[in-house]
């Protein structure tokens, strides 16, 4: 399994990547939603812990435009935040967020989060696998 972990702070993305690394799954790390949105057009990635704020452009905007992206529309993301305000929670699970936890994070909810979203992930290449067989092959 491959993760990208998106944040601007280098001690979270460090703490995250130990964190991937002892599930026994792999992680790319960008630090903005630039570097990520580049990231995700070349690489392909089973799962996205997103930060909330970040300068430039928030963790919402690059949820829409991943999901605006026919690569990266399925692909789940966990948002990691210390924003707590009710409605940036609401707006991120209305675009298509499977979780939003909170910063600092707790170990358990997190690794109990990424193990329940990547089935989700493994679903969708699965059927986007039988998609392209049974085109290529109809019946």
């Amino acid at each position: 399994m491959n993760i990208l972990i998106v944040d601007d702070e280098e001690a979270v993305l460090a703490a995250l990547g130990m964190v991937i690394h002892h599930l026994g799954m792999m992680s790319v790390h960008a630090a903005c939603g630039e570097e990520a949105l580049a990231l995700v057009e070349v690489h392909t990635f089973d799962l996205i812990l997103l930060d909330m704020s970040m300068p430039r452009m928030s963790g919402l905007e690059v949820l829409r435009c991943l999901r605006q992206n026919e690569r990266t529309r399925e692909v789940p993301v966990i948002f990691l935040t210390g924003q707590q305000e009710p409605e940036l929670k609401a707006e991120a699970l209305a675009l298509g967020a499977v979780d939003y936890l909170s910063k600092p994070f707790d170990l358990a909810a997190l690794s109990g989060s990424i193990r329940l979203a990547l089935p989700i992930s493994s679903f969708y290449g699965d059927l986007t696998a039988q998609t392209q067989t049974e085109k290529l092959c109809p019946a």
